[in-house]
This record gives structure tokens, C-alpha cells and sequence, in this order.
């Protein structure tokens, strides 16, 4: 999956002038960092304020804070308030790779970043002053490499949890950088990586893999229990022979992909994991069929792995139109069918046959009489509801809202148009 690089947190601070002297790097006694608790549903939900507790914020994804010392009156007066050099690039010139891409948290005045090459830091966030830095040790076949990116790591329960180029997840102690576990989330020699940051919900480690197309591997969407790191379950984004949406797949031709790049949103109230994935590797020379789960959002019960709801934005993609972008989960208000039925008596005339006596003789006479039937009546209507929503950018540029409860498109119908048809052999458009 091709992807425009995102600088999406600088490891430069900035203050309010009137608050810090412009590059000041103070050196106090080293700060003691206070481990994070096993935080709840509400805790991980909240709007970010003193604490930005995970890689977007809050579990909904919108990436608000409800602090309000820097507002229009005074951000224009904002100023370098300390600097450092993660020393990832040790010289000028050494090509090491792309930007940092990774969103810090943070947490009780601790700066947790993450670098392209899987380093972590923990960070003084009022000074900048290095803590520890955690330097992950590889396979000694691996080749790190110059690309890539890692997009940061994951805290609760006295743990970083840090997902690593070579495939591996590892959590480290919070208050020192040591490994307390590690675990595979995929072979790294199959291709696959771990380029999404992990979300803690609930005693659970949630993350996607990414990588391995070219090998045959689809990616996936694993839990782990925070305090072991065993594998709670795995959801495989191309279906397994006989799984539902297998029969999308041309039998012989069941290729890899679906990569993840970006963080899973998590709704506590209904329970689900919802996030978009990558495009089918190869994009081309495979068999006719609709490929899911590719290049759609899909939605996971979060403690079973079991699929909700899919919604597909491009079947059998060519073209490399996936999903790449972070979602955001919100109420809003959209008009909605809404189908009811009610029972009803219905009249009908009949002929009722029936005897006299006339002049002492017995006469068929007939008459009509209304008899009623029930009869179930279905009426649609649209009416305007509060509904929860998750909305998805795909690469052509349409932003997919839906119903988080059902997957189905909110605000309008969605139609879907015939394209015109390749006849280049094994493209099976």
C-alpha cells in the first residue's frame, strides 16, 4: 500500500511565551514516572486534557483535547520551549529513513514517542530531558531498512506497548524501557510488519499487521491480554477456505493484503473494533471476485474477534483505492427509514345462500353480507434520529459515513455505478 508520509507529531514542544524561555532545557533531578493504571472504557473515552492517553486521543478517534491555555488571543506568541535529538539520523547526512510519523502520548508529565525504526523514548514532557530509550533487538537476518514508519505505541497497566518493523509487539515497564513481554504478531518472514499503533481497551492490546502481500500473507487484527501478551484472537482480513467471504475469492487465488496503517477506533457501548483496510496484493493477475475484506471498513466484536458488519468501498480493487485514512466516531443527526406494520380490519363483501318459506314452500334466496379479515399493513417513513456514526476518507476521495450499529450508509444512498470493463487478460474487472 502506497501512502503520502504524515507528520502528525513533532518531539518539539511549544509553550506560551509567558510560560518558558525560548529554548530553555532545563536538567532538574530526573523526574520518577508514574505507571499508568489498567485505565477503564470511560478513562480511555474521555477528551483528552492533561493526558493523551492513546495515538488519536480517545477511542473515538477525533482527537480533541479540552485544554484552553492556548486559544486566538495567544497563539500567535508561541515559542520553541525545548528540543531534542532522538539521535535516529546521528549525522547530517546519513539517509536513515522518512520523518517521525508517530503521534506521542503522554501521561502524568511522561512524553512517549515512537521512531521510524521502532525506538522508544520516554521523555521529561515539561523539559524534554531523555528518561530511557528502548532499542529493540532483531533476528540477526533482519534488515531494519531506511523506510517504513511507526505511528507510536500504547500505555496502561505500568506497560508501553510498542509494535515493531520486524512484526513483533512487545511491551515494555513503564518506569524503566525493559521488555516485560513480546509476541509475534506476524512473520516478518512473510513480508509482514506492524505499522499501526496498538490500542489498549479493557486488559486487551488491539492491533493491525500490515505488510506480507507479496508473499501470499493476509494481514490482520489481533488482541492481547495486556498483562501476559497471549493471543486473545485474530481475525484474518482475507478469509480462510469455507470462512464467509471466502466464495469472493477466485478458489485457487486466495492472495494476501489488506495492510493497516492506521489505529482501530473502539465503541465500549456496542462492544465493536472498527477500522479500514488495505488493498488485495497482487492488484492485478488474480480471478474474478469481489475480495472482501479488502478495502473496506469492518467492524469486530472487540472481545471475540467475530465479524459485525463490513462495508466495501471497492470491489475487486485495481487501482490501489483502499482505506489508509484514521476514522472518527461521532453522534450526528440523519434522516433514516423507518418501516412499521400494524394490523388492520379489512371489509369484504360475500353471498350468503340462504332458505325461506314461501306459500309454505322453502326458497333459496342470496344476500350480500361484510364480513372483516385482519391484514397486515407495512408503511415506510423517514424521520430524523441521533444516530452513531463512523466516518472513513478512501483514496478516490469519498468519505464513507455509517451506521455503527449496522454498517449501512447514513445521509444518503449510496449507488453504485457499472464502470467500463477491461478485456486485458487475468485483470478481471
Amino acid at each position: 500500500m502506497s501512502r503520502a508520509l504524515v507528520l502528525s507529531f513533532c518531539v518539539a514542544l511549544l509553550a506560551v511565551a509567558a510560560g518558558a524561555a525560548s529554548g530553555a532545557r532545563a536538567a532538574p533531578a530526573k523526574m520518577v514516572i508514574t505507571p499508568s493504571p489498567a485505565y477503564t472504557a470511560d478513562q480511555m473515552s474521555a477528551p483528552a486534557g492533561d493526558n493523551w492517553l492513546s495515538n488519536m486521543g480517545s477511542l473515538n478517534g477525533n482527537r480533541y483535547s479540552s485544554l484552553t491555555q492556548i486559544n486566538r488571543g495567544n497563539v500567535a506568541t508561541l515559542k520553541l520551549a525545548w528540543k531534542i535529538n532522538l539521535g535516529t539520523c546521528p549525522t547530517k547526512d546519513e539517509r536513515c529513513g522518512s520523518s517521525i510519523e508517530a503521534n506521542a502520548v503522554v501521561a502524568d508529565g511522561t512524553y512517549y514517542i515512537q521512531t521510524q525504526k521502532s525506538d522508544v523514548f520516554a521523555l521529561d514532557a515539561a523539559t524534554g530531558t531523555l528518561l530511557w530509550h528502548y532499542v529493540p533487538t532483531y533476528d540477526p537476518d533482519f534488515n531494519v531498512g531506511t523506510g517504513g514508519r511507526q505511528p507510536g505505541v500504547a500505555i496502561a497497566d505500568g506497560k508501553v506497548f510498542a509494535p515493531q518493523r520486524d512484526g513483533f509487539l512487545v511491551a515494555l515497564d513503564q518506569m524503566l524501557g525493559g521488555i516485560v513481554w513480546r509476541t509475534e504478531v506476524i512473520p516478518w518472514k512473510k513480508g509482514g510488519t506492524v505499522s499501526s499503533a496498538p490500542i489498549y481497551f479493557n486488559g486487551m492490546v488491539i492491533v493491525g499487521d500490515s505488510g506480507g502481500g507479496g508473499n501470499g500473507i493476509s494481514n490482520t487484527m489481533q488482541a492481547f491480554d495486556s498483562t501476559t501478551g497471549g493471543r486473545l484472537w485474530n481475525w484474518s482480513i482475507i478469509p480462510r477456505p469455507g470462512a464467509p467471504g471466502s466464495e469472493t475469492w477466485a478458489s485457487n487465488t486466495h492472495f494476501g493484503g489488506g495492510a493497516m496503517f492506521e489505529s482501530p477506533l473502539i465503541d465500549p457501548k456496542l462492544n465493536l473494533v472498527i477500522f479500514g483496510t488495505g488493498n488485495v496484493v497482487p492488484l492485478n493477475s488474480r480471478g474474478p471476485g469481489m475480495n472482501l475484506f479488502t478495502a473496506s471498513t469492518v467492524a469486530l466484536n472487540a472481545y471475540t474477534g467475530q465479524l459485525v458488519w463490513y462495508y466495501q468501498t471497492a470491489h475487486h480493487d485495481l487501482w490501489d483505492l483502499d482505506m489508509p485514512q484514521n476514522g472518527v466516531a461521532f453522534e450526528a443527526t440523519y434522516p433514516v427509514k423507518v418501516t412499521s406494520t400494524k394490523t388492520v380490519k379489512v371489509p369484504y363483501k360475500v353471498k350468503v345462500h340462504y332458505k325461506v318459506k314461501v306459500h309454505g314452500k322453502l326458497v333459496t334466496k342470496t344476500k350480500t353480507v361484510t364480513r372483516y379479515k385482519n391484514k397486515t399493513v407495512t408503511t415506510t417513513t423517514t424521520e430524523n434520529q441521533t444516530r452513531p456514526a463512523v466516518a472513513f476518507l478512501n483514496k478516490y476521495g469519498y468519505t464513507f459515513i455509517l451506521d455503527r450499529e449496522t454498517g449501512k450508509p447514513l445521509g444518503q444512498e449510496i449507488k453504485e455505478t457499472p464502470v467500463p470493463q477491461s478485456t486485458a487478460p487475468d485483470v478481471n474487472t
